[in-house]
Protein backbone atom coordinates (compact mmCIF):
# COMPACT_ATOMS: atom_id res chain seq x y z
CA UNK A 1 0.00 0.00 0.00
CA UNK A 2 1.25 3.47 -0.88
CA UNK A 3 2.29 5.23 2.34
CA UNK A 4 1.99 8.58 0.58
CA UNK A 5 -1.71 7.82 0.18
CA UNK A 6 -2.15 7.11 3.86
CA UNK A 7 -0.24 10.15 5.03
CA UNK A 8 -2.59 12.39 3.06
CA UNK A 9 -5.37 11.67 5.53
CA UNK A 10 -3.76 13.95 8.10
CA UNK A 11 -4.94 16.90 6.02
CA UNK A 12 -8.53 15.63 6.14
CA UNK A 13 -8.20 14.41 2.58
CA UNK A 14 -7.71 10.81 1.50
CA UNK A 15 -5.92 10.91 -1.82
CA UNK A 16 -5.79 7.78 -3.92
CA UNK A 17 -3.73 8.98 -6.86
CA UNK A 18 -1.27 11.41 -5.31
CA UNK A 19 1.55 12.53 -7.59
CA UNK A 20 4.62 11.59 -5.58
CA UNK A 21 8.31 12.30 -6.05
CA UNK A 22 9.07 8.69 -6.81
CA UNK A 23 6.36 8.05 -9.37
CA UNK A 24 6.19 11.46 -11.07
CA UNK A 25 2.97 10.38 -12.72
CA UNK A 26 1.59 12.88 -15.18
CA UNK A 27 -1.69 14.51 -14.25
CA UNK A 28 -3.73 16.97 -16.28
CA UNK A 29 -3.92 20.50 -14.94
CA UNK A 30 -6.85 21.64 -17.04
CA UNK A 31 -10.29 20.42 -16.06
CA UNK A 32 -12.07 17.75 -18.01
CA UNK A 33 -15.18 18.29 -20.13
CA UNK A 34 -17.81 19.77 -17.84
CA UNK A 35 -20.76 17.77 -19.14
CA UNK A 36 -22.23 17.62 -15.65
CA UNK A 37 -21.55 21.23 -14.71
CA UNK A 38 -24.95 22.69 -13.91
CA UNK A 39 -26.41 25.96 -15.19
CA UNK A 40 -26.65 27.50 -11.77
CA UNK A 41 -28.89 30.21 -10.47
CA UNK A 42 -27.61 29.75 -6.96
CA UNK A 43 -29.95 31.52 -4.61
CA UNK A 44 -30.23 29.16 -1.64
CA UNK A 45 -28.03 27.46 0.90
CA UNK A 46 -28.29 24.25 -1.13
CA UNK A 47 -26.30 25.73 -4.00
CA UNK A 48 -23.06 24.12 -5.11
CA UNK A 49 -19.68 25.83 -5.39
CA UNK A 50 -18.36 27.93 -8.25
CA UNK A 51 -15.01 26.50 -9.46
CA UNK A 52 -12.43 29.05 -10.59
CA UNK A 53 -9.64 28.51 -13.15
CA UNK A 54 -6.62 26.66 -11.68
CA UNK A 55 -3.42 28.65 -11.16
CA UNK A 56 0.20 27.71 -10.55
CA UNK A 57 1.45 28.48 -7.05
CA UNK A 58 5.25 28.20 -7.25
CA UNK A 59 7.38 30.76 -9.09
CA UNK A 60 10.52 28.63 -8.86
CA UNK A 61 9.97 26.00 -11.56
CA UNK A 62 13.27 24.09 -11.64
CA UNK A 63 13.22 20.50 -10.33
CA UNK A 64 10.21 18.85 -8.66
CA UNK A 65 7.73 20.91 -6.61
CA UNK A 66 5.69 18.53 -4.44
CA UNK A 67 2.82 19.93 -2.39
CA UNK A 68 3.16 19.04 1.30
CA UNK A 69 0.40 20.79 3.22
CA UNK A 70 -1.93 23.78 3.46
CA UNK A 71 -3.56 25.68 6.29
CA UNK A 72 -6.25 28.30 6.80
CA UNK A 73 -5.09 31.40 8.69
CA UNK A 74 -6.90 33.46 11.32
CA UNK A 75 -7.24 36.47 8.98
CA UNK A 76 -9.24 34.43 6.45
CA UNK A 77 -6.25 33.78 4.21
CA UNK A 78 -4.29 30.59 3.77
CA UNK A 79 -0.79 29.17 3.38
CA UNK A 80 0.49 26.54 0.92
CA UNK A 81 3.74 24.66 1.57
CA UNK A 82 5.71 22.45 -0.80
CA UNK A 83 9.13 20.88 -1.07
CA UNK A 84 11.57 21.02 -3.97
CA UNK A 85 13.75 18.06 -4.86
CA UNK A 86 16.20 17.26 -7.63
CA UNK A 87 16.47 14.06 -9.65
CA UNK A 88 18.47 12.65 -6.72
CA UNK A 89 16.47 13.46 -3.55
CA UNK A 90 18.36 10.90 -1.44
CA UNK A 91 21.56 12.85 -2.04
CA UNK A 92 20.32 16.43 -2.30
CA UNK A 93 17.44 16.33 0.20
CA UNK A 94 14.30 18.49 0.22
CA UNK A 95 13.98 22.28 0.36
CA UNK A 96 10.71 23.70 1.70
CA UNK A 97 8.92 26.75 0.29
CA UNK A 98 5.78 28.51 1.44
CA UNK A 99 3.40 31.05 -0.12
CA UNK A 100 0.76 33.02 1.71
CA UNK A 101 -2.54 34.18 0.19
CA UNK A 102 -5.23 36.57 1.45
CA UNK A 103 -8.91 35.67 1.77
CA UNK A 104 -9.53 36.50 -1.91
CA UNK A 105 -6.68 34.32 -3.15
CA UNK A 106 -4.21 37.14 -3.83
CA UNK A 107 -0.55 36.51 -3.02
CA UNK A 108 0.78 38.13 0.14
CA UNK A 109 4.46 38.71 -0.52
CA UNK A 110 6.61 36.30 -2.49
CA UNK A 111 7.31 32.63 -1.87
CA UNK A 112 9.65 32.05 1.08
CA UNK A 113 12.18 29.28 1.55
CA UNK A 114 12.72 27.73 4.96
CA UNK A 115 16.41 27.67 5.78
CA UNK A 116 16.92 23.93 6.09
CA UNK A 117 17.44 20.93 3.83
CA UNK A 118 16.32 17.50 5.04
CA UNK A 119 15.49 14.07 3.69
CA UNK A 120 12.01 12.56 3.83
CA UNK A 121 10.66 15.56 5.72
CA UNK A 122 7.10 16.24 6.82
CA UNK A 123 5.74 19.73 7.49
CA UNK A 124 2.72 21.14 9.33
CA UNK A 125 1.26 24.63 9.68
CA UNK A 126 -0.16 25.16 13.17
CA UNK A 127 -3.35 27.08 13.89
CA UNK A 128 -1.28 30.02 15.20
CA UNK A 129 0.65 30.23 11.91
CA UNK A 130 3.87 28.61 13.12
CA UNK A 131 5.48 25.89 11.00
CA UNK A 132 6.95 22.60 12.22
CA UNK A 133 9.21 20.37 10.12
CA UNK A 134 9.79 16.75 11.18
CA UNK A 135 12.35 14.38 9.65
CA UNK A 136 14.64 11.45 10.38
CA UNK A 137 18.42 11.54 10.61
CA UNK A 138 21.56 10.53 12.48
CA UNK A 139 23.72 12.74 14.73
CA UNK A 140 26.95 12.37 16.69
CA UNK A 141 27.37 13.51 20.29
CA UNK A 142 27.87 17.10 19.12
CA UNK A 143 24.76 17.04 16.94
CA UNK A 144 26.65 16.81 13.65
CA UNK A 145 24.99 14.92 10.80
CA UNK A 146 26.83 11.63 10.26
CA UNK A 147 26.21 8.08 9.03
CA UNK A 148 28.49 6.30 11.52
CA UNK A 149 27.24 3.14 13.31
CA UNK A 150 27.79 5.05 16.55
CA UNK A 151 25.40 7.81 15.53
CA UNK A 152 22.14 8.60 17.26
CA UNK A 153 19.48 7.64 14.73
CA UNK A 154 16.06 9.14 15.28
CA UNK A 155 13.31 11.64 14.59
CA UNK A 156 13.92 15.40 14.80
CA UNK A 157 11.91 18.62 14.53
CA UNK A 158 12.49 22.31 13.90
CA UNK A 159 10.00 25.15 14.28
CA UNK A 160 9.60 28.37 12.26
CA UNK A 161 7.28 31.36 12.42
CA UNK A 162 4.94 32.31 9.57
CA UNK A 163 7.70 34.43 8.00
CA UNK A 164 10.01 31.42 7.76
CA UNK A 165 12.32 32.47 10.61
CA UNK A 166 13.52 29.64 12.84
CA UNK A 167 12.13 29.92 16.39
CA UNK A 168 13.12 26.45 17.66
CA UNK A 169 16.39 24.79 16.59
CA UNK A 170 16.74 21.14 15.76
CA UNK A 171 15.32 19.12 18.64
CA UNK A 172 15.36 15.34 19.01
CA UNK A 173 11.96 13.70 19.34
CA UNK A 174 13.31 10.16 19.77
CA UNK A 175 16.82 8.76 19.26
CA UNK A 176 18.61 5.44 19.56
CA UNK A 177 22.39 5.03 19.52
CA UNK A 178 23.91 2.35 17.32
CA UNK A 179 22.38 0.31 14.54
CA UNK A 180 19.83 -1.75 16.48
CA UNK A 181 16.94 0.56 15.55
CA UNK A 182 16.13 1.90 12.10
CA UNK A 183 13.73 4.84 11.83
CA UNK A 184 11.25 4.95 8.97
CA UNK A 185 8.60 7.52 8.07
CA UNK A 186 8.45 10.59 10.33
CA UNK A 187 5.38 12.83 10.02
CA UNK A 188 3.95 15.78 11.93
CA UNK A 189 0.24 16.60 12.28
CA UNK A 190 -1.16 19.95 13.52
CA UNK A 191 -3.77 19.74 16.28
CA UNK A 192 -6.80 21.95 16.85
CA UNK A 193 -5.31 23.43 20.06
CA UNK A 194 -2.27 24.89 18.19
CA UNK A 195 -0.14 21.99 19.34
CA UNK A 196 1.10 19.15 17.18
CA UNK A 197 1.91 15.46 17.27
CA UNK A 198 4.95 13.78 15.71
CA UNK A 199 4.66 10.13 14.71
CA UNK A 200 7.24 7.74 13.39
CA UNK A 201 7.87 4.12 12.52
CA UNK A 202 10.91 2.25 13.79
CA UNK A 203 12.31 -1.25 13.38
CA UNK A 204 14.01 -2.86 16.38
CA UNK A 205 16.62 -5.52 15.60
CA UNK A 206 18.17 -5.87 19.07
CA UNK A 207 16.38 -9.08 20.14
CA UNK A 208 17.09 -11.01 16.96
CA UNK A 209 13.42 -10.73 15.94
CA UNK A 210 12.49 -7.76 13.83
CA UNK A 211 9.67 -5.69 15.31
CA UNK A 212 8.01 -2.68 13.72
CA UNK A 213 6.67 0.00 16.06
CA UNK A 214 4.45 3.02 15.47
CA UNK A 215 4.96 5.76 18.08
CA UNK A 216 3.84 9.33 18.76
CA UNK A 217 4.95 12.32 20.81
CA UNK A 218 2.59 15.23 21.51
CA UNK A 219 3.69 18.87 21.85
CA UNK A 220 1.88 22.00 23.02
CA UNK A 221 1.65 25.28 21.09
CA UNK A 222 5.01 26.49 22.45
CA UNK A 223 6.81 23.37 21.27
CA UNK A 224 7.10 21.74 24.70
CA UNK A 225 6.51 18.01 25.11
CA UNK A 226 3.12 16.91 26.42
CA UNK A 227 3.83 13.69 28.25
CA UNK A 228 6.14 10.92 27.07
CA UNK A 229 6.31 9.10 23.75
CA UNK A 230 3.52 6.58 23.26
CA UNK A 231 4.03 3.31 21.39
CA UNK A 232 0.69 2.84 19.66
CA UNK A 233 1.47 -0.50 18.08
CA UNK A 234 4.27 -3.06 17.81
CA UNK A 235 4.09 -5.82 15.23
CA UNK A 236 6.39 -8.71 14.37
CA UNK A 237 8.11 -8.49 10.99
CA UNK A 238 7.31 -9.57 8.45
CA UNK A 239 3.66 -9.31 9.50
CA UNK A 240 1.05 -11.68 8.13
CA UNK A 241 -0.32 -8.69 6.22
CA UNK A 242 1.27 -5.31 5.44
CA UNK A 243 0.18 -2.73 8.01
CA UNK A 244 0.15 1.04 7.65
CA UNK A 245 -0.57 3.68 10.26
CA UNK A 246 -1.50 7.33 9.99
CA UNK A 247 -2.79 10.10 12.24
CA UNK A 248 -5.57 12.62 11.71
CA UNK A 249 -6.43 15.58 13.93
CA UNK A 250 -9.85 15.73 15.59
CA UNK A 251 -11.73 19.01 16.21
CA UNK A 252 -11.33 18.91 20.02
CA UNK A 253 -7.52 18.86 20.13
CA UNK A 254 -7.08 15.09 20.19
CA UNK A 255 -6.26 12.85 17.27
CA UNK A 256 -7.32 9.69 15.46
CA UNK A 257 -5.00 6.78 14.70
CA UNK A 258 -5.72 4.78 11.56
CA UNK A 259 -4.54 1.19 11.21
CA UNK A 260 -4.91 -0.27 7.71
CA UNK A 261 -4.03 -3.69 6.34
CA UNK A 262 -4.80 -5.68 3.23
CA UNK A 263 -8.19 -7.40 3.42
CA UNK A 264 -7.31 -10.96 2.44
CA UNK A 265 -10.90 -12.12 2.95
CA UNK A 266 -12.39 -9.66 0.45
CA UNK A 267 -10.90 -9.16 -2.99
CA UNK A 268 -13.11 -6.24 -4.05
CA UNK A 269 -11.26 -2.95 -4.28
CA UNK A 270 -12.06 0.11 -2.23
CA UNK A 271 -14.05 2.74 -4.11
CA UNK A 272 -12.83 1.53 -7.48
CA UNK A 273 -11.04 -1.36 -9.09
CA UNK A 274 -7.71 0.49 -9.09
CA UNK A 275 -7.45 0.58 -5.28
CA UNK A 276 -6.49 -2.23 -2.93
CA UNK A 277 -9.03 -3.91 -0.62
CA UNK A 278 -8.22 -2.88 2.95
CA UNK A 279 -9.49 -3.28 6.48
CA UNK A 280 -9.35 -0.11 8.56
CA UNK A 281 -9.74 0.39 12.29
CA UNK A 282 -9.58 3.76 14.04
CA UNK A 283 -8.83 4.69 17.65
CA UNK A 284 -9.35 8.10 19.22
CA UNK A 285 -6.85 9.66 21.65
CA UNK A 286 -8.04 12.65 23.67
CA UNK A 287 -5.83 15.49 24.90
CA UNK A 288 -4.76 13.31 27.84
CA UNK A 289 -3.84 10.46 25.45
CA UNK A 290 -6.63 8.23 26.74
CA UNK A 291 -7.55 5.89 23.85
CA UNK A 292 -10.86 4.39 22.77
CA UNK A 293 -11.82 2.58 19.61
CA UNK A 294 -14.12 4.53 17.30
CA UNK A 295 -14.18 2.34 14.22
CA UNK A 296 -14.04 -1.43 14.46
CA UNK A 297 -12.20 -3.18 11.60
CA UNK A 298 -14.18 -2.19 8.49
CA UNK A 299 -13.71 -3.12 4.85
CA UNK A 300 -12.52 -0.02 2.97
CA UNK A 301 -13.25 2.18 5.97
CA UNK A 302 -12.64 5.94 5.88
CA UNK A 303 -13.54 8.10 8.88
CA UNK A 304 -14.26 11.84 8.81
CA UNK A 305 -14.69 13.82 12.07
CA UNK A 306 -17.77 16.05 12.06
CA UNK A 307 -18.87 18.74 14.47
CA UNK A 308 -20.38 17.77 17.81
CA UNK A 309 -18.44 14.56 18.55
CA UNK A 310 -19.82 12.73 15.55
CA UNK A 311 -18.11 10.97 12.67
CA UNK A 312 -19.04 9.92 9.16
CA UNK A 313 -17.85 6.52 7.98
CA UNK A 314 -17.39 5.89 4.28
CA UNK A 315 -17.20 2.23 3.35
CA UNK A 316 -17.91 -0.16 0.51
CA UNK A 317 -19.85 -3.39 0.29
CA UNK A 318 -21.38 -5.57 -2.42
CA UNK A 319 -23.86 -2.85 -3.39
CA UNK A 320 -21.25 -0.10 -3.68
CA UNK A 321 -20.01 2.80 -1.53
CA UNK A 322 -22.02 4.02 1.46
CA UNK A 323 -21.93 6.53 4.33
CA UNK A 324 -22.80 5.86 7.97
CA UNK A 325 -23.05 8.39 10.79
CA UNK A 326 -21.68 7.32 14.21
CA UNK A 327 -21.29 9.05 17.56
CA UNK A 328 -18.16 9.52 19.65
CA UNK A 329 -18.52 6.04 21.13
CA UNK A 330 -18.67 4.39 17.73
CA UNK A 331 -22.42 3.70 17.95
CA UNK A 332 -24.46 3.93 14.76
CA UNK A 333 -26.63 7.03 14.30
CA UNK A 334 -29.38 6.60 11.74
CA UNK A 335 -29.37 4.30 8.73
CA UNK A 336 -26.55 3.44 6.37
CA UNK A 337 -26.94 5.53 3.21
CA UNK A 338 -25.74 4.31 -0.19
CA UNK A 339 -23.80 6.95 -2.10
CA UNK A 340 -25.55 6.43 -5.39
CA UNK A 341 -27.23 9.70 -6.23
CA UNK A 342 -24.96 10.25 -9.21
CA UNK A 343 -24.38 8.27 -12.40
CA UNK A 344 -20.73 7.47 -11.63
CA UNK A 345 -21.62 5.66 -8.41
CA UNK A 346 -23.82 3.20 -10.27
CA UNK A 347 -20.61 1.66 -11.55
CA UNK A 348 -18.38 1.82 -8.46
CA UNK A 349 -15.56 0.00 -10.25
CA UNK A 350 -15.06 3.19 -12.27
CA UNK A 351 -15.28 5.54 -9.29
CA UNK A 352 -12.33 6.32 -7.02
CA UNK A 353 -12.73 8.58 -3.99
CA UNK A 354 -9.97 11.15 -3.92
CA UNK A 355 -10.85 13.34 -0.96
CA UNK A 356 -13.30 14.65 1.59
CA UNK A 357 -13.45 17.57 3.99
CA UNK A 358 -15.81 19.20 6.48
CA UNK A 359 -16.92 22.78 5.76
CA UNK A 360 -17.35 25.61 8.24
CA UNK A 361 -21.15 25.18 8.27
CA UNK A 362 -20.96 21.48 9.22
CA UNK A 363 -21.71 20.11 5.76
CA UNK A 364 -19.00 18.25 3.87
CA UNK A 365 -17.58 17.71 0.40
CA UNK A 366 -16.72 14.47 -1.36
CA UNK A 367 -14.50 14.31 -4.43
CA UNK A 368 -14.04 11.41 -6.81
CA UNK A 369 -12.34 10.46 -10.05
CA UNK A 370 -14.56 8.88 -12.70
CA UNK A 371 -13.93 6.30 -15.36
CA UNK A 372 -14.62 9.00 -17.96
CA UNK A 373 -11.44 10.80 -16.95
CA UNK A 374 -12.92 13.70 -14.99
CA UNK A 375 -12.77 14.81 -11.35
CA UNK A 376 -16.05 15.65 -9.65
CA UNK A 377 -17.29 17.07 -6.36
CA UNK A 378 -20.53 16.93 -4.39
CA UNK A 379 -21.65 18.68 -1.23
CA UNK A 380 -23.57 16.79 1.48
CA UNK A 381 -25.36 17.69 4.69
CA UNK A 382 -23.86 16.52 7.97
CA UNK A 383 -26.37 13.65 7.82
CA UNK A 384 -25.08 12.44 4.45
CA UNK A 385 -27.80 13.79 2.14
CA UNK A 386 -26.65 15.36 -1.18
CA UNK A 387 -26.94 19.13 -1.61
CA UNK A 388 -27.19 20.81 -4.98
CA UNK A 389 -25.45 19.61 -8.10
CA UNK A 390 -22.25 17.79 -8.94
CA UNK A 391 -19.46 20.11 -10.11
CA UNK A 392 -16.27 19.49 -12.06
CA UNK A 393 -12.82 20.26 -10.64
CA UNK A 394 -9.54 20.57 -12.51
CA UNK A 395 -7.57 17.69 -10.95
CA UNK A 396 -7.41 15.23 -8.07
CA UNK A 397 -6.64 17.35 -4.98
CA UNK A 398 -3.94 16.35 -2.53
CA UNK A 399 -5.04 19.01 -0.03
CA UNK A 400 -8.58 20.33 0.48
CA UNK A 401 -8.70 23.53 2.50
CA UNK A 402 -11.99 25.04 3.75
CA UNK A 403 -11.58 28.77 4.38
CA UNK A 404 -13.20 30.72 7.19
CA UNK A 405 -15.22 32.72 4.65
CA UNK A 406 -16.91 29.60 3.30
CA UNK A 407 -14.95 29.06 0.10
CA UNK A 408 -12.64 26.07 -0.48
CA UNK A 409 -9.13 25.83 -1.94
CA UNK A 410 -7.93 22.65 -3.67
CA UNK A 411 -4.20 22.09 -4.18
CA UNK A 412 -2.12 19.42 -5.89
CA UNK A 413 1.12 18.75 -7.75
CA UNK A 414 1.06 18.05 -11.47
CA UNK A 415 3.42 17.65 -14.40
CA UNK A 416 4.50 20.88 -16.08
CA UNK A 417 6.90 19.36 -18.60
CA UNK A 418 5.99 16.25 -20.56
CA UNK A 419 9.59 15.68 -21.69
CA UNK A 420 11.15 15.82 -18.21
CA UNK A 421 7.97 15.14 -16.23
CA UNK A 422 8.74 17.86 -13.71
CA UNK A 423 6.16 18.90 -11.12
CA UNK A 424 4.57 22.20 -10.19
CA UNK A 425 2.08 23.08 -7.46
CA UNK A 426 -1.38 24.20 -8.55
CA UNK A 427 -4.46 25.42 -6.73
CA UNK A 428 -8.11 25.91 -7.63
CA UNK A 429 -10.55 27.97 -5.64
CA UNK A 430 -14.16 26.88 -5.17
CA UNK A 431 -16.07 30.03 -4.34
CA UNK A 432 -19.17 29.75 -2.25
CA UNK A 433 -22.15 31.16 -4.17
CA UNK A 434 -22.27 34.33 -2.09
CA UNK A 435 -18.65 35.06 -3.00
CA UNK A 436 -19.71 35.22 -6.62
CA UNK A 437 -22.40 37.80 -5.89
CA UNK A 438 -25.12 35.20 -6.41
CA UNK A 439 -27.52 36.09 -3.63
CA UNK A 440 -31.20 35.85 -4.46
CA UNK A 441 -32.52 38.73 -6.58
CA UNK A 442 -36.06 40.03 -6.93
CA UNK A 443 -38.06 38.94 -9.94
CA UNK A 444 -37.90 41.22 -12.97
CA UNK A 445 -40.94 43.49 -13.39
CA UNK A 446 -41.87 44.88 -16.80
CA UNK A 447 -41.90 48.68 -16.83
CA UNK A 448 -40.11 49.08 -13.48
CA UNK A 449 -37.19 51.51 -13.46
CA UNK A 450 -33.82 49.78 -12.88
CA UNK A 451 -30.52 51.46 -12.11
CA UNK A 452 -27.22 50.30 -13.59
CA UNK A 453 -25.98 47.36 -11.56
CA UNK A 454 -29.44 46.16 -10.52
CA UNK A 455 -29.89 42.39 -10.46
CA UNK A 456 -33.08 40.53 -11.26
CA UNK A 457 -34.22 36.95 -11.78
CA UNK A 458 -36.15 36.14 -14.93
CA UNK A 459 -38.68 33.44 -15.79
CA UNK A 460 -35.93 31.43 -17.49
CA UNK A 461 -34.42 30.89 -14.03
CA UNK A 462 -31.33 33.01 -14.73
CA UNK A 463 -29.97 36.08 -12.96
CA UNK A 464 -29.35 39.26 -14.95
CA UNK A 465 -27.48 42.50 -14.19
CA UNK A 466 -28.44 45.88 -15.63
CA UNK A 467 -25.48 47.21 -17.60
CA UNK A 468 -27.26 50.55 -17.94
CA UNK A 469 -30.31 52.15 -16.32
CA UNK A 470 -33.52 51.22 -18.13
CA UNK A 471 -37.32 51.33 -17.69
CA UNK A 472 -37.79 47.60 -17.25
CA UNK A 473 -36.77 46.28 -20.65
CA UNK A 474 -36.90 42.51 -21.12
CA UNK A 475 -33.50 41.03 -20.09
CA UNK A 476 -33.64 38.34 -22.76
CA UNK A 477 -34.39 40.84 -25.54
CA UNK A 478 -32.65 44.08 -24.55
CA UNK A 479 -29.17 42.61 -24.32
CA UNK A 480 -27.67 46.09 -24.66
CA UNK A 481 -29.12 46.90 -21.25
CA UNK A 482 -28.91 43.49 -19.56
CA UNK A 483 -26.38 40.67 -19.25
CA UNK A 484 -26.64 37.25 -17.57
CA UNK A 485 -24.60 36.90 -14.39
CA UNK A 486 -21.91 34.46 -15.50
CA UNK A 487 -20.92 33.30 -12.05
CA UNK A 488 -24.49 32.48 -11.12
CA UNK A 489 -25.66 31.20 -14.48
CA UNK A 490 -23.92 29.26 -17.20
CA UNK A 491 -23.62 31.44 -20.34
CA UNK A 492 -24.42 30.11 -23.79
CA UNK A 493 -21.93 27.60 -25.15
CA UNK A 494 -19.11 28.95 -27.30
CA UNK A 495 -19.63 28.39 -31.04
CA UNK A 496 -16.66 28.21 -33.39
CA UNK A 497 -16.84 30.91 -36.06
CA UNK A 498 -19.57 32.94 -34.36
CA UNK A 499 -18.90 36.68 -34.03
CA UNK A 500 -18.45 37.84 -30.43
CA UNK A 501 -18.33 41.40 -29.16
CA UNK A 502 -15.93 42.55 -26.46
CA UNK A 503 -17.41 41.63 -23.10
CA UNK A 504 -19.35 38.65 -24.43
CA UNK A 505 -19.60 35.67 -22.10
CA UNK A 506 -19.48 32.03 -23.17
CA UNK A 507 -19.17 28.64 -21.53
CA UNK A 508 -16.62 26.18 -22.85
CA UNK A 509 -16.24 22.39 -22.86
CA UNK A 510 -13.75 22.59 -19.96
CA UNK A 511 -16.62 23.70 -17.70
CA UNK A 512 -15.36 27.28 -17.29
CA UNK A 513 -16.85 30.58 -18.41
CA UNK A 514 -14.85 33.02 -20.55
CA UNK A 515 -15.17 36.73 -21.32
CA UNK A 516 -14.19 38.21 -24.68
CA UNK A 517 -11.46 40.77 -24.04
CA UNK A 518 -11.67 41.86 -27.67
CA UNK A 519 -14.23 41.32 -30.41
CA UNK A 520 -13.41 38.19 -32.40
CA UNK A 521 -14.93 35.79 -34.96
CA UNK A 522 -15.31 32.85 -32.60
CA UNK A 523 -11.71 32.03 -31.75
CA UNK A 524 -11.17 29.16 -29.30
CA UNK A 525 -11.12 30.63 -25.73
CA UNK A 526 -8.50 28.14 -24.53
CA UNK A 527 -6.15 28.90 -27.43
CA UNK A 528 -6.73 32.56 -28.30
CA UNK A 529 -5.93 33.94 -24.87
CA UNK A 530 -5.28 37.35 -26.42
CA UNK A 531 -9.01 37.54 -27.15
CA UNK A 532 -10.45 35.59 -24.23
CA UNK A 533 -9.96 35.36 -20.47
CA UNK A 534 -11.46 32.91 -17.97
CA UNK A 535 -14.06 34.48 -15.72
CA UNK A 536 -12.99 34.70 -12.08
CA UNK A 537 -16.10 34.87 -9.93
CA UNK A 538 -14.81 37.29 -7.36
CA UNK A 539 -14.73 41.06 -7.62
CA UNK A 540 -11.56 42.30 -9.35
CA UNK A 541 -9.52 45.09 -7.80
CA UNK A 542 -11.09 48.53 -7.87
CA UNK A 543 -10.49 50.81 -10.87
CA UNK A 544 -7.86 53.52 -10.25
CA UNK A 545 -7.94 56.76 -12.22
CA UNK A 546 -4.73 57.30 -14.21
CA UNK A 547 -3.43 53.75 -13.80
CA UNK A 548 -2.25 52.02 -16.97
CA UNK A 549 -4.43 49.05 -17.94
CA UNK A 550 -3.67 46.42 -20.54
CA UNK A 551 -6.29 45.07 -22.91
CA UNK A 552 -8.30 42.43 -21.10
CA UNK A 553 -7.76 43.90 -17.62
CA UNK A 554 -10.72 43.50 -15.28
CA UNK A 555 -11.73 46.13 -12.73
CA UNK A 556 -14.64 46.77 -10.40
CA UNK A 557 -16.22 50.23 -10.40
CA UNK A 558 -18.16 52.32 -7.90
CA UNK A 559 -21.45 51.43 -9.65
CA UNK A 560 -20.98 47.84 -8.50
CA UNK A 561 -20.24 46.49 -11.97
CA UNK A 562 -17.16 44.79 -13.37
CA UNK A 563 -15.57 46.11 -16.56
CA UNK A 564 -13.12 44.64 -19.08
CA UNK A 565 -10.59 46.81 -20.93
CA UNK A 566 -11.27 46.36 -24.65
CA UNK A 567 -8.06 48.25 -25.40
CA UNK A 568 -5.06 49.35 -23.35
CA UNK A 569 -5.67 52.74 -21.74
CA UNK A 570 -4.23 55.04 -19.05
CA UNK A 571 -7.05 54.60 -16.56
CA UNK A 572 -9.99 56.14 -18.40
CA UNK A 573 -13.32 56.08 -16.58
CA UNK A 574 -15.13 52.83 -17.54
CA UNK A 575 -18.55 54.50 -17.46
CA UNK A 576 -17.44 57.32 -19.77
CA UNK A 577 -14.83 55.82 -22.08
CA UNK A 578 -17.02 53.06 -23.47
CA UNK A 579 -14.71 52.74 -26.47
CA UNK A 580 -12.04 51.41 -24.10
CA UNK A 581 -14.21 49.60 -21.55
CA UNK A 582 -17.18 47.23 -21.60
CA UNK A 583 -19.28 46.04 -18.65
CA UNK A 584 -19.03 42.34 -17.88
CA UNK A 585 -22.12 40.47 -16.76
CA UNK A 586 -21.07 39.19 -13.36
Amino acid sequence: MNKTVLAASVALALTVNVVGKTAHAQQSVTSQAGHEMSSLNVATASATFVPQPPTRVNTTTADYQDLKTSSALADGGYLLVWDTTTMNPAQDGSRFFLQRFDSEGNRVGSETRLQLTVQDGSIAVLTNGDIVVAYKGARDAQGKVITSPNAASGAFIQKFNASGIQIMPETAVATTFGTSTAYGYVTVVPLANAGFVVNWTSQDQSSGTLRNSFSTQSYDSSGQRSGSPVVLSADSFPPSRPIDYSIQASPDGGYLVYKRMIDTANSSGCFGAMSEPTITSVSYYDKNLVPKQILAPTHCGILMPLQGDQYMIFGANATGPYSQLIDGNGSLVGPQKPIEARTEFRNPALTIFIGRTVLVDGSYLLFWFTGTGSNKGQRYTSKGDPIGDVFTIAASPKNILPLTGGSVVLAWSASNDIANNLLDVYMQRLNKPEAAGCTESAAWVRGQQYAAGARVTYTDGLTYVAKFANPGYNPTISTYFWAPVACCTKPAAWVMGQQYAAGALVSYADGLSYVAKLANPGYDPTISTFYWAPVACTKPVAWVMGKQYAAGALVSYADGLTYVAKFANPGYDPTISTFFWAPVGY
